[in-house]
């Protein structure tokens, strides 16, 4: 546990759980973060109320409109001021005859401006649940994606004001995310929040990538990053997810089980193995020492597949995917990509061949 946690929650035995929700020691910081992050850009705070379905409230224009107006009055009076002041300059310049290599002119004052009406309507008009959606929205609005090591320094220099402002951006809200214990984090591209995920299964995740990429199978590579956003997202969509997980097992699995098939699917893929097993060994030896037996991956294909619960529609076995489904079917297919991408999964060597 880290060192910077609470002294409470250092010294506490029970399992440290993560906060659902926006905690109530945080909303106002949040409040206070929309509110600057949304004053960077007050156009596209104006297009994030249309994105969430908000709709600004007659009262906000009245007190933007009052505001203005006292704005435009307070203006108006230090411009009088200021002319006066340049009136007067004037004057004792003429009187003395003195010419000046360099005029000095009176500083001009500006009031402050009122703050845009839908700056302040989504850090303090917008319902505490709402909040991690609109800092959903501003990250995907105002943020860009890191770069890569290798960009050229030409690339670096036109995007350095865009880096700079998403650092500032994300920092802050990092530390809120992590102070408050909170069930989501800024995702790797920085464009939005996702639900963090398990430290150990981001692990495998990053290493079944890894594989498949060294296989040369790079869909199944984006296939299991689609399947993570669309999981760990703000706003989850589980039977996306389901059929994102598919597919990357079958970019791997199908071109080792069933090449030639003109329309290979997962569950013909599964089949083959099944009824072909004889030919195929696994990586795991058995208890005598030889090479282990496919039936284990077997299962865990049907399992796969036979989950897949929205995948036809009209029957009553059609049910929508939940998020617990979703999130165990993207662990089988951490560990299929990862098996059949390494070559755990292989056809038996017979005969001295």
């Amino acid at each position: 546990m880290s060192r910077e946690e609470p002294l409470a929650v250092r010294e506490s035995t029970d399992a440290v759980l993560l906060c659902e929700g926006v905690p109530a020691a945080v909303v106002s910081a949040l409040r206070a973060w929309i509110f600057e992050t949304a004053k960077l850009d007050e156009e596209e705070a104006e297009h994030a109320l249309i994105r969430l379905n908000l709709v600004l409230p007659e009262s906000s224009w009245l007190r933007y409109r009052q505001e203005l107006e006292e704005y435009q009055t307070k203006q108006a009076e230090l411009d009088v001021k200021w002319e006066a002041k340049q009136a007067a300059a004037k004057t004792r310049r003429a009187e003395t005859g003195a010419a000046s290599l360099v005029a000095v002119y009176p500083q001009r004052e500006f009031a402050p401006p009122p703050t845009n009406p839908y700056v302040r309507f989504l850090a303090y008009g917008t319902g505490t649940e709402s909040l991690w959606y609109v800092a959903d929205d501003l990250l995907r609005a105002l943020c860009m994606e890191p770069l890569p090591p290798n960009a050229p320094l030409t690339t670096l220099a036109r995007k350095f004001a865009a880096m700079r402002r998403t650092k500032k951006i994300t920092s802050s809200l990092r530390r809120l995310l992590e102070e408050s214990r909170s069930v989501y984090e800024i995702a790797p591209d920085n464009r939005g929040l996702q639900r963090r995920i398990d430290l150990a299964l981001a692990r495998q995740t990053d290493q079944a990538e890894g594989f498949a990429m060294a296989a040369g199978r790079p869909a199944a590579r984006q296939h299991l990053a689609n399947a993570r956003v669309k999981l760990f997202t703000l706003r989850p969509e589980p039977g996306v997810a389901y059929a994102e997980a598919i597919r990357a097992v079958e970019a791997v699995a199908n071109p080792i089980l069933i090449s030639r098939h003109p329309f290979p699917t997962l569950s013909l893929a599964r089949d083959h193995l099944r009824d072909a097993a004889a030919t195929y060994e696994f990586a795991i030896p058995n208890k005598q020492g030889a090479p282990g037996d496919v039936a284990v991956v077997v299962e865990m294909l049907s399992t796969l597949c036979g989950g897949h619960s929205d995948r036809h529609a009209g029957g009553p076995s059609n049910l929508p995917v939940s998020q617990e489904s979703a999130e165990a079917a993207f662990g089988l297919a951490v560990t299929l990509v990862t098996w059949f991408s390494a070559g755990a999964v292989r056809r038996r060597v017979t005969g001295g061949k």
